[in-house]
């Protein structure tokens, strides 16, 4: 993969500001463009959702992201 340019990672805290709701940290993703989120940071985004009653629920809003 070739990484030109501005390129923006998203850590696990700004994902789940945004599945939170956080419209001022969601627009500033939103403005982004492109955006990478590392393996580690999926993995610990499935381990709180398998911590939850409701896993489908934020399983989907992960998938959706």
């Amino acid at each position: 993969m070739k990484m030109t340019g501005n390129n923006y990672c998203l850590d696990t805290n700004i994902v789940i500001e945004v599945f939170s709701g956080n419209m001022d940290i969601a627009n500033k993703v939103n403005q982004l463009g492109d955006f990478y989120i590392p393996t580690i940071v999926l993995g610990e985004l499935y381990i709180g959702i398998n911590r939850v009653i409701n896993k489908t629920k934020h399983l989907k809003k992960l998938n959706d992201f």
